[in-house]
């Protein structure tokens, strides 16, 4: 070919997470992002499967005289073979955690998250699962410590677990950690204004590496998600409702995917910088005060290799997407 490449196709083969043109299988663009579900029977209490399998990726190119070339690169994904804990309203946080019953599960969200900041109880490679239609309220932040390579997702059956802010205060977090590596939310619900009208904030993570929301929603909370550090992939979620900015992230590589972001009150739905192999697609944005989409450069190397596509905005106080290179220029697109 020659070195004018004018369309990337992606295709992440059948069995995967989504098998839609809608932006699950295929994708388009010089950058892509995709999450593997592998297929299989659930666990015998409504868990994520685990179960392992290869897929094929492929990427088409084609440059401006029509002519194509392709590659393929195999993607193993592991089965789940660590340990798995359960989160019940009706458990009890001296049990030991280790079973789906009322008898065998724990109880509270700061007993869950505790255990996964505490390394020596949750160790890496388990997943902790709340029970699908239970509500688990929460007054004060947890943090995650240094946790590695956990899952926190659901198990059973019916509507996402709920996890609830009912405390008095502003200003508590979900969570923070710091140096949190290869972290997963998957199928969680976070409900942030207690009936008292306070608001807690979103999860802040700093440094962190590799974290993933999948079909996780957090709604009505005060100040945004902040997230330093190497991979942040958000895909089929929901950070609505922010009183402030929704997230904020700086650092290599970002993908947000099929995922309704916003209102933001007083900031920006997305503020990103520093960022290299970005792709932000098929998301739906909502009102924001500010930029629906700041890309910013800050300090040099700044941010690159960011493909934005196939959004939907709303209206926004000052642009729907917004790049700032390290110079200071702010091309702004969209009113």
């Amino acid at each position: 070919l020659g070195n004018d490449i004018v369309e990337y196709t992606w295709d992440f083969g059948a069995g995967s997470e989504s098998d839609t043109s809608s932006g699950g299988r295929y994708f388009s663009g010089f950058n892509a992002a995709h999450v593997y579900e592998p297929a299989g029977s659930a666990g015998p209490n409504g868990e994520p499967s685990g179960t392992g399998g290869t897929y094929q990726v492929r990427l088409t190119v084609r440059d401006k005289n029509n002519q194509a070339a392709s590659a393929t690169q195999a993607i193993t994904v592991l089965p789940f073979s660590g340990a798995t804990y359960y989160v019940r309203a009706d458990g009890n946080d001296s049990n030991a955690g280790t079973g789906p019953s009322a008898a065998q599960a724990w109880k509270t969200y700061n007993k869950a998250f505790g255990a996964i900041g505490n390394n020596s109880i949750v160790r890496p490679g388990s997943r902790v699962l709340f029970k699908r239609g239970d509500t688990f309220p929460f007054t004060t932040s947890v943090g995650l410590g240094t946790a590695q390579n956990v899952v926190i997702g659901a198990y059973g059956a019916g509507e996402r677990p709920l996890i609830q802010y009912t405390g008095t205060n502003n200003g508590v977090r979900v969570t923070t950690g710091y140096g949190v590596r290869e972290i997963s939310f998957q199928d969680i619900r976070f409900n942030l204004q207690s009936a008292s009208g306070a608001y807690a904030d979103g999860i802040s993570l700093n440094p962190a590496s590799n974290v993933l929301f999948l079909r996780t929603e957090f709604d009505e909370y005060g100040n945004d998600h902040v997230f330093y550090g190497d991979g942040l992939f958000v895909v089929d979620s929901g950070f609505l409702r922010a009183r402030d900015g929704n997230i904020f992230f700086s650092g290599k590589r970002l993908a947000i995917i099929n995922s309704e972001i916003g209102p933001a009150t007083i900031y920006h739905n997305l503020y990103g910088s520093q960022i290299d192999r970005g792709v932000i697609a098929g998301n739906y944005w909502h009102d924001s005060r500010w930029h629906g989409v700041r890309i910013a450069g800050n300090a040099a190397p700044g941010s690159w290799n960011v493909v934005v596509s196939n959004n939907k905005f709303e209206r926004n106080g000052l642009s729907s997407i917004n790049l700032k290179d390290t110079n200071g220029d702010s091309p702004s697109y969209g009113g």
